[in-house]
């Protein structure tokens, strides 16, 4: 974690919870109120962060890995975050910045440095924060202005394909969007218990972290929250971890305030088990605190560390789970006091616990333990505590599955291993099901809780024995990957760029449309089951690449146009290309400065865009790198665009601005007045009628047969202000929902859809470029949640995409919403259980 500036907290309230933030008190006694670091999403544009990555690359990569092919997981691992639907703050790619560039929004840096503790990938954190914010809401936070991640320069040992480095960038990344630790082996847990992988990279409580922090609408009223309060003899414990944790799925936590007080929001409905626990002791000489947790700060900066360690207990006050009260939460509930009377304790008997797997001889973690046919699996664990003295276990040692659910542990099977590693051994139980399970490890006079530390699976994940070029149904590059344990959640990944899978052929291999690169790419091929596996458990040095023809010529931008425009201004830029591959939906593009935002991008051809930006009013006269992305493709020229300062007068359209070819439409024009009379509108260079002017809008008639997509509008002032041209979006026709399936039944009163499926609905009136580029590029919503479908693919009734949904959404009548290029279909009311 990196920390640079302090801030000053005045005299506010909140409501918030403290959770596992960085967090600030107003003061040292009490009432004691959270104030945390955030971005003020008031002062994003579309309440977007953007990260910039720095144009030095790094100095030494592992074999076989390359630059884009690290960019691209930097991408891929902050859309992680971005593609979270409860959280109402999006993470979005501003392209390539040289150091130094001149800036004032908030954003985030990405920067290649070897000033990183040895052991360490990368570091991530805020870089600086201004003073508190005060909304009309009460709920007083600490704007953060600027996020930094930090990689190592020279990650020759460690390849950016792999589960580590993955894991460590979306980790990372959520330390700058301002997220501490937490100890439920999710994502923003450390790595040593670390359970979340490439295919399925946030656990529950790393979802309820980011959606507390900048809760979407519905979050908290679909979710629960439970309070009380952690003590011992009277006295409360401050940076006691409180979890609710459920059986056999969430784990959820959050750290009580100084006083013992806690607040534990965005609990997914359903039964659970409340236990506290301490920090673990820092685990090296890396970490500054007990589980590297910044404590909070008061209003002078003090910190406020934590009390001390205590026995673990569960709800009421037991060590053992089968004597503990479960409880039940339904959305929207607010449960408590549930207190903790704890005992004292110098250290924990037991923390920081990692176990293994295996698969041949290779170790996997989270351990894998495949419930098909009944056969145990040995594991292996390590942690302080377990082995206290050479060839001897922590004396009484037990291990057991919570409420054993799915699997049990054989208690003469906890033995001495070797080194500083035990070994179990765990079998499946009756009516077993996939999906996390958790640990315990009992000592004579303490507990350990590890969650997540077994994932319980149907199969052996997905492996790869085969890549190799092909053409598809239409004569379009392709590629066959061959391969075992593949399945129709099964998706493919070239370095950090998702293939599109086309179809799973009779042997069993899929044919993929590579993401695009450059001539002569050599890629990392990896597969992703919904499971949570990933051909990486069995092939973690990579398996077989996919190498792009070398002969094609290489892509370059040949046009940025207009080359400048002065702060304040809103304006449409025309970007070339030769020999590129933009596609709609799968391209992006950067100005290399928080101040310049890209609201939307028209891929009108392979080598030609349309872009319109916003440049802050605010903004610093720059020069600025120009990026295009595209899958594995990245061009980056410096110093092609420039921002200049704000003139006397400026007078912009507004975007965004879309209507059906024939339909009416109004932009908004600030600082102009004006009669209709006197304005000139055309839209793709035909003629648009004024309908009316005032007020700064201006509204007209869209010229019909226009075709859908990109329209370029011109606006003219007769004897006034010069307007630049901005793009609107000639709609299509609304989408209709035919179907909503689940497990390929149709979902109806009889037949509901389960909480936290898939769901596969069919589509009618998609355009073909539904198809074509991202299946993110069709929007879902259920029950006024976003969800980002992970396959598109046409079928004889429509088209049928499939989307993974919330377990927090249930209903007898949730509503169904497809929207696609900016217009909705109307709602389908399912029922969820």
């Amino acid at each position: 974690m990196i920390r640079r500036a302090a801030v000053a907290i005045l005299l506010v309230t909140s409501a918030a919870s403290g959770y596992y933030h960085y967090v600030h008190f107003l003061n040292r006694t009490g009432p004691f109120v959270p104030v945390p670091e955030k971005y003020d999403l008031t002062a994003l544009r579309n309440k977007t962060v953007y990260y910039f990555i720095s144009d030095q690359a790094p100095s030494q990569l592992a074999p076989g890995d390359s630059t884009p092919g690290l960019l691209s997981q930097i991408r891929l691992a902050a859309k992680t975050w971005n593609d979270v639907s409860s959280s109402d703050l999006r993470v979005a790619f501003g392209g390539v910045s040289p150091a130094g560039t001149a800036q004032n929004t908030p954003g985030i840096d990405v920067v290649f440095d070897d000033d990183i503790p040895p052991g360490l990938n990368a570091l991530g954190g805020i870089e600086s924060v201004a003073s508190v914010v005060q909304p009309a809401n009460g709920n007083a936070f600490v704007p953060i202005t600027r996020g930094l991640v930090k990689i190592r320069r020279d990650i020759h040992d460690t390849p950016s394909y792999g589960e580590r480095m993955f894991m460590t960038l979306v980790h990372e990344i959520g330390h700058s969007l301002g997220l501490q630790h937490t100890l439920t082996s999710a994502t923003m847990s450390t790595e040593i218990t670390r359970a979340t992988t490439r295919a399925k990279p946030l656990a529950d409580d790393d979802i309820a972290a980011i959606s507390v922090l900048y809760p979407a609408p519905s979050f908290l009223t679909r979710t629960a929250t439970v309070t009380g309060r952690v003590s011992t003899n009277g006295s409360g414990m401050n940076l006691a971890s409180v979890v609710a944790i459920s059986a056999n799925s969430s784990a959820i936590s959050t750290l009580t305030n100084p006083d013992g007080t806690y607040t534990l929001q965005g609990i997914p409905p359903g039964s659970y088990y409340l236990y506290a626990h301490p920090l673990p002791p820092a685990y090296n000489s890396g970490e500054m605190w007990p589980a590297n947790v910044r404590p909070p700060q008061d209003a002078n900066g003090n910190l406020m560390p934590m009390t001390g360690y205590f026995t673990t207990q569960f709800y009421p006050g037991t060590r053992d789970p089968n004597a503990a009260t479960t409880i039940f939460l339904n959305g929207g509930d607010a449960k408590g006091p549930f207190d903790f009377n704890v005992q004292s304790r110098g250290a924990p008997a037991v923390s920081s616990v990692t176990v293994y797997g295996y698969y041949g001889q290779t170790a996997v973690a989270p351990a894998p333990l495949n419930g098909t046919g009944g056969l145990g699996s040995a594991l292996v664990g390590t942690g302080p505590g377990l082995v206290p003295a050479p060839n001897a276990l922590a004396a009484g040692l037990k291990v057991d599955v919570l409420a054993q659910s799915g699997a049990t542990v054989r208690s003469d099977s906890v033995r001495y291993f070797s080194g500083q590693y035990m070994t179990f051994n765990v079998y499946p139980a009756f009516a077993w099901s996939p999906g996390p399970r958790h640990l315990l490890f009992w000592t004579q006079d303490d507990l350990y809780v590890l969650p997540a530390g077994l994932l319980m699976v149907a199969n052996q994940g997905p492996q790869i024995t085969g890549v190799r070029p092909a053409t598809d149904d239409r004569g379009a590059r392709a590629a066959i990957i061959s391969g075992v344990n593949f399945d129709a959640s099964t998706r493919i990944l070239f370095d950090g760029a998702p293939a599109s899978v086309q179809r799973q052929n009779p042997d069993g291999s899929l044919l993929v449309t590579p993401p695009p690169a450059t001539p002569g790419y050599r890629a990392n091929v990896v597969a992703l089951n919904s499971d949570g596996q990933s051909s990486l458990f069995t092939q973690p040095s990579g398996g077989p690449a996919y190498t792009y023809d070398a002969a094609e010529p290489g892509p370059a931008l040949s046009l940025v146009y207009p080359q400048s425009l002065p702060a304040g201004s809103e304006a449409m830029v025309e970007i070339d290309a030769v020999n590129a591959s933009f596609i709609d939906g799968q391209t992006t593009v950067g100005f290399g400065s928080s101040d310049i935002v890209v609201r939307q991008v028209w891929v009108t051809g392979p080598n030609r865009l349309l872009a319109n930006l916003s440049v802050s009013a605010g903004a610093v006269p720059a020069s600025t790198t120009v990026t295009v992305a595209t899958g594995l493709q990245i061009m980056a020229v410096p110093s092609a665009f420039q921002v200049t300062p704000a003139p006397a007068r400026l007078v912009s359209m507004v975007p965004p601005v879309a209507a059906p070819a024939g339909g009416t439409a109004t932009v908004n024009v600030p600082n102009f007045a004006a009669p209709a009379s006197a304005l000139s509108l055309t839209v793709a260079d035909q003629r648009a009628t004024v309908l009316s002017a005032s007020n700064g809008q201006v509204t007209f008639q869209v010229p019909a047969g226009l075709p859908v997509g990109a329209a370029v509008l011109r606006l003219q002032i007769q004897g006034g202000d010069v307007v630049a041209p901005i793009v609107m979006n000639i709609n299509p026709p609304p989408p209709a929902i035919a179907a909503v399936l689940s497990g390929g039944i149709t979902v109806d009163a009889s037949h509901p859809a389960r909480a936290g499926s898939i769901l596969g609905i069919v589509i009618t009136a998609l355009p073909d470029a539904a198809l074509s580029g991202d299946p993110s590029a069709i929007k879902i919503s259920i029950g006024g949640s976003d969800f980002v479908p992970f396959s598109a693919a046409a079928q004889s009734s429509g088209v049928l995409v499939q989307v993974s949904t919330s377990s927090t959404i249930t209903g007898t009548q949730v509503p169904v919403v497809v929207s696609y290029a900016g217009v909705t279909s109307s709602p389908v009311l399912i029922p969820i259980q």
